[in-house]
């Protein structure tokens, strides 16, 4: 849990640091549903450069926390700025009480159980619109993974999410 707070903490930080850039919109505050709950929380997007942004998700889940920071860049659609392809890659950390993970492959069920926490790595590529007029973004995104344990497991999955946020 200490790890957890140090990784949000310093994440918080250089989203404050790198708040003076002025793309589309600057920053973003919202919500992600993902497809599994560790990926399901609270979002902040800050945008570093006209076209980079930094994303962090910090998920709540049965007895447990997690926090996924993201690089993302951003390409424009359709030569309008308000739809906009992104892609990039981050880390994510999980700590938990009773965590399990698990993963479907190939109609198998991998699975492991009492891993007091996990990491790993993420890609993510996804589409964003910003309603004209409103302070909102809509995104929905891929977020392929790979998760290790503190019992030498891991996991790899593929993560579908929608976003909702305010824009500022």
């Amino acid at each position: 849990m200490k790890q957890l707070i140090l990784f949000l903490g310093f994440s918080c930080s250089c989203l404050l640091a790198t708040a003076q850039y002025k793309p589309y919109y600057n920053l973003a505050f919202g919500v992600r549903a993902g497809s599994t709950g560790a990926t399901c929380g609270g979002t902040v997007k800050v945008f570093v450069s006209n076209s980079s942004a930094i994303e962090g998700v910090v998920g709540y889940f049965k007895n447990g926390l997690s926090g996924t920071l993201l690089f993302e860049q951003h390409v424009e659609l359709f030569g309008r700025k308000e739809f906009q392809f992104y892609y990039g890659g981050g880390a994510h950390y999980s700590s938990s009480t009773d965590y399990q993970n698990w993963i479907l492959m190939d109609s198998r069920i991998l699975s492991y159980e009492k891993a007091e926490c996990s990491y790993g790595f993420d890609v993510v590529t996804g589409l964003e619109y910003k309603f004209l007029g409103l302070p909102l973004a809509v995104s929905v995104d891929l977020k392929p993974a790979i998760d290790f344990n503190n019992n030498g497991g891991y996991a790899l999955g593929i993560d579908q999410g929608l976003g909702l946020k305010l824009t500022f």
